[in-house]
């Protein structure tokens, strides 16, 4: 699919084997931990293999819909991925949202949900203000950035920027990250491939033109909320939904919460 500045954003499409006469409602995850596998061999099953894959799986069995998007910059997707949810990722998810209302199996409604930074794609999507979007599930979000996960109470945690900085920087460049379980390293090639590049060409070269995310770099300055997440950034805690709070706060999509 395209978005609005024409980037090509890679999603996969689960249907039910068995469709009611009708059409159906789509659950929409938004993720930058690759959308799903590419398998050693190149088989898979018709559940498209990854870190949601038990997700999309019941979904599908109760007769919904799932399509799962790689975000721009990641996975198999074009554009670039600056920092977490930028202005481009975010004003991205109204014209998924479109996308998805537009395909001949779509009844008008999506709901969205995730966990962690997929579960802060679904709130963000909340924020879009599309009328389509009728629900939002989400699991453990990062409301503020600063405070909650990269400086609690003004100091600064490292050890997750340094160890998240480096997956994410691996996922974008194509390599397993070390965070991932070890033991399906060997069973994981890369991300799943588009259907319009199916020998991985243009992916390969699409993570060789990636630059460096340098999130434990950005991080490094970060004590507070208002510190910029790098010198070309925005203040920090403005890239989570404490920077959408306006747009939040005028939804008429339900959201639900679910932290711990």
């Amino acid at each position: 699919m395209r978005v609005d500045d024409g980037v090509a954003l890679a999603a996969d499409v689960i249907l039910p084997g068995e469709r009611p006469a009708g059409r159906i409602s789509t659950v929409l995850i938004q993720t930058r931990y690759w959308r799903s596998f590419r398998m050693r061999g190149g088989g898979g099953p018709s559940i498209p293999q990854g870190p949601r894959e038990p997700i999309a799986a019941r979904l599908v069995e109760a007769g919904y819909a799932v399509v799962i998007v790689d975000v721009r910059g990641t996975g198999a997707s074009n554009g670039v991925w600056r920092w977490p949810w930028s202005a481009d990722e975010v004003r991205d998810m109204g014209p998924v949202i479109d996308w998805i209302v537009a395909q001949p199996w779509s009844n008008g409604a999506v709901g969205a949900t995730g966990v962690s930074y997929e579960g802060t794609t679904a709130l963000l999507a909340a924020a879009t203000g599309r009328p389509a979007l009728k629900a939002v599930l989400a699991r453990q979000i990062e409301w503020q950035l600063a405070d909650e996960t990269l400086a609690p109470g003004g100091v600064r945690n490292a050890l997750f920027a340094d160890t998240w900085g480096r997956a994410v920087d691996d996922l974008d460049h194509g390599k397993y990250p070390a965070i991932f379980p070890r033991m399906a390293s060997w069973l994981v090639t890369g991300v799943g491939r588009r259907d319009d590049d199916l020998e991985g060409l243009a992916q390969r070269e699409r993570e060789q033109a990636r630059p460096s995310s340098d999130v434990a770099q950005r991080a490094h300055a970060v004590t507070r909320g208002s510190d910029p997440f790098g010198v070309d950034a925005p203040a920090t805690d403005s890239l989570g939904p404490a920077g959408h709070m306006a747009a939040l706060a005028n939804t008429r999509t339900v959201v639900g919460l679910w932290e711990s």
